[in-house]
């Protein structure tokens, strides 16, 4: 068993949290290696030599990015044909922790959610998002939470970027922070022409406010969808919000924050899948916190994928 530690999650703030509950850890998990992604040692390469030497359970220490690095790394090892005993556990020390929602009390060390139990793990979805780059090349990346278009990619993309009055606010409130990128980029956003493609090649041309992806409806600190968690159907759900207004983006947020979107105005949501994006322009596409530009996506999904701790 691994940990592999990222202090720079929380804008920094994971390492104090971290020697808060470190001795905690130790004492549940007293043969675990640590590992601190500090830049003295490529953590793919030492990720890949635990693997060789037969290491099969880790721990990402840190935020959602954390936990995607990991997802992303243990895919790839996946398709190079490592064994399906892969799994996934987490300890959250980032902003959101979008992986460990819903909360539990039992699994919480000093305010820091975690899913270490490996006999609790189990075989888990993983979405798949397909996208070229603005030189043509095409790409893929794997999500496990929720991915999103429109005003959340936006905001994550802002929340991500290197903003010296967001990145001390982070440190100090992370809740106030979320709030803050959302609000920023809500006042911002302006409604964009988008072509969405689903199967049999129905085609749907929208002015696109917000489209969420999701296998866990909860995302960005409170908000989550009331859609249920299928952690193995080999679907997702969609929630597309359209020609959205200021202020019904705002009624929009104010719902999100209660988990009532179902039958708002200007919504509709469905399961499926494989969904397609289209833009005549660049637009943010998020996955599990982390952010790219392209003009196309295709996401899709996994069934049944990799073993993630659920407790």
């Amino acid at each position: 068993m691994v940990i592999l530690i990222n202090p720079k999650s929380a804008a920094g703030s994971a390492q104090r949290k971290w020697k808060r509950i470190e001795q905690s850890i130790r004492r549940q998990l007293p043969q675990a290696e640590v590992f601190v992604i500090n830049g003295k040692m490529s953590p793919v390469e030492f990720l890949i030599k635990k693997i060789k030497q037969g290491h099969h359970e880790f721990i990402a220490a840190g935020g959602d990015g954390t936990v995607n690095w990991l997802l992303q790394t243990l895919m790839d090892r996946l398709d190079e044909g490592a064994t399906s005993e892969l799994k996934i556990g987490a300890i959250g020390l980032g902003s959101s922790n979008d992986f460990q929602k819903p909360f539990d009390r039992r699994r919480m060390l000093q305010s820091v959610p975690f899913k270490i139990d490996f006999n609790s793990a189990d075989f888990q979805d993983v979405g798949v998002l397909t996208f070229e780059d603005a030189n043509g090349n095409r790409h893929r990346r794997f999500w496990i939470n929720n991915a999103s278009v429109g005003i959340t990619a936006e905001a994550n993309a802002y929340f991500n970027s290197s903003n010296r009055f967001l990145n001390w606010l982070k440190e100090r409130a992370t809740g106030l922070a979320i709030v803050y990128a959302a609000l920023r980029t809500i006042f911002t956003y302006k409604n964009m022409p988008m072509r969405l493609g689903f199967a049999g090649d129905e085609i749907k041309t929208v002015n696109l406010t917000n489209l969420g992806v999701v296998k866990n409806p909860h995302f960005s600190g409170s908000f989550r969808y009331d859609s249920p968690y299928e952690k193995n159907s080999g679907m997702f759900y969609c929630h597309l919000c359209y020609d959205m207004s200021l202020r019904q983006t705002l009624q929009t947020l104010w719902h999100l924050a209660h988990g009532t979107f179902f039958g708002l105005p200007d919504t509709v949501s469905f399961r499926l899948n494989r969904l397609t994006v289209n833009a005549n322009q660049p637009f943010a596409v998020e996955y599990d916190g982390e952010t790219i530009r392209t003009k196309r996506v295709e996401f899709g999904i996994i069934k049944q994928a990799i073993k993630v701790c659920q407790k």
